[in-house]
């Protein structure tokens, strides 16, 4: 959407958080997005019941909601639906493709902003966490992507990371992650103890009403001026409706999310309460998702050979391939080299490291047409088996 002016909205709303049933089945979006490379034409927009049927795999019945159909809430962008509110219905897989117009509900005085018939485009960072899935289901990198898209996108997530990224720890009543009643979880590490999920999470509400500013971060904020909004300085967060935003199993639907980072390592049981492991988190995450969580940019790694031997031991399968792409890609943000340059700066080094013998192709395969360019433009070698001299990374910090 496009304003000449921006309009400004008092008050902004936040759905309810449901992200997938159970914590260990956190593949469901990357799952369905993969779906976009069966359905090509629901790129070009697709309304919700369509993203449910064709992507989600739900069965709806006339007159019937489908099961399941929860699954759906939080995948969404922010759209406009009053005069002066703007509501975040997930964490931005798929864009309203065009602008909120209010239309007159036939034989009453309300007007509607939002139809099932609405149309929904799927973004960038979708597209690719689907692609990531479809190319190597067992691998890290589509697990990468989805933490990265909760970490940018999803406020409640945002929330969490933030205290733990100050040096605060969840400790719960069980030995493990969510472990116990849930109401009885404290936030320690600060002036006092904060019971998160206690009178069904009217703390953490609380706590996002505080920090409501860095808990939408850079990137909800730059989408909302993308589409034409202006937050209000003294803007109210609320739920959907009126009142606050919706706490209904709060803490069953955050674990859900939080299950990402905990597999990652991201969070971890650090002996005083599960906080954020932030060498896990340069790991995994963007440098900007982790300056943005931890206020301070991660070193780069200087040395190009270090780089591709941590990108290989991040995205190697279990027999030792890894797929050229996503390998390229994560060479280069270990260096903090811009994207446009990737496939002109790897394929510079590859050569250069196999000129001088410092990298060596052990094994190669064609992989599939999905995965994109093979090495050196090879499409005969899309995975690869590297071979990284020792000569090359001895004396550098791991």
């Amino acid at each position: 959407m496009n304003h000449s002016e921006p309009l400004f909205m008092q008050r902004l709303g936040l759905t309810k958080l449901y992200l997938w049933p159970e914590a260990e089945r956190f593949q469901a979006y990357p799952q369905a997005l993969a779906r976009l490379a069966t359905y090509p034409e629901l790129r070009q927009g697709a309304t919700r019941r369509q993203i449910g049927e064709q992507l989600f795999r739900l069965a709806y019945v006339r007159g019937r909601k489908p099961l399941r159909e929860n699954v759906l809430t939080n995948c969404f962008g922010v759209v406009q639906v009053a005069e002066s509110k703007l509501v975040i219905r997930g964490i931005n897989l798929f864009r309203r493709r065009e602008p909120a117009q209010p239309r007159q509900v036939p034989g009453s005085p309300l007007v509607q902003w939002e139809t099932q018939d609405d149309l929904w485009v799927p973004t960038a960072e979708a597209i690719a966490l689907g692609e990531a899935y479809t190319d190597d289901p067992d691998g890290l990198r589509w697990q990468q992507l989805l933490a990265e898209q909760l970490g940018r996108y999803e406020v409640r997530t945002r929330l969490f990371l933030g205290l733990l990224a100050e040096g605060r720890r969840v400790v719960f009543a069980g030995r493990g992650f969510f472990a116990g009643p849930n109401h009885l979880a404290q936030l320690v590490g600060g002036q006092e103890e904060v019971p998160l999920f206690a009178e069904s999470g009217a703390a953490l509400n609380m706590l996002l009403k505080e920090r409501i500013s860095h808990a939408l971060g850079p990137w909800w904020h730059a989408e909302i001026a993308a589409q034409g909004y202006t937050l209000a300085h003294d803007f109210v967060l609320e739920g959907v409706h009126n009142g606050p935003p919706s706490t209904n199993k709060l803490s069953y639907n955050l674990r859900n999310g939080l299950a990402v980072f905990k597999a990652l390592g991201v969070l971890a049981d650090l002996d005083d309460g599960w906080g954020l492991d932030e060498a896990a988190a340069v790991r995994h995450l963007s440098s900007e998702l982790v300056a943005d969580l931890v206020g301070t940019t991660p070193a780069l790694v200087r040395d190009p050979y270090e780089a591709l031997r941590r990108a290989v031991d991040e995205l190697a399968d279990e027999v030792g391939f890894v797929i050229v792409t996503s390998l390229a890609r994560r060479w280069a943000e270990l260096q903090g080299l811009p994207p446009a340059e990737i496939d002109t700066r790897f394929d510079d080094f590859v050569r250069r490291g196999l000129y001088e013998g410092i990298v060596q192709v052990l094994d190669s395969h064609p992989g599939q047409p999905r995965m994109g360019r093979g090495l050196l433009g090879d499409n005969d070698r899309r995975r690869v088996r590297l071979s990284i001299s020792v000569r090359a990374t001895e004396g550098l910090s791991p």
